[in-house]
């Protein structure tokens, strides 16, 4: 299944875990599509997007387990 499909479908902590499982293997599988491949760069950049995001669809004041996967997946993919 497609990272973005299992990110999707996260409610709860099984799904939470499940997508974790899933990013490590698109990080061991897929690392040229990481825009961040040190954990200093992934972590800055989930914190930049945190601080930057402003869409209605994600909660970044009161997460759930399907925000906080957002976080971690825009960790891999924001500048």
């Amino acid at each position: 299944m497609e990272l973005f499909s299992v990110l999707n479908n996260v409610n709860d902590k099984n799904s939470f875990l499940y997508f974790l499982s899933m990013l490590r293997d698109d990080y061991i599988n897929n690392k040229k599509t990481w825009e961040n491949q040190s954990i200093d760069s992934y972590i800055d950049s989930i914190i930049a997007w945190i601080n930057d995001y402003e869409g209605d669809d994600i909660n970044t004041d009161n997460p759930n387990w399907k925000s906080i996967s957002a976080m971690f997946y825009m960790g891999k993919l924001y500048e």
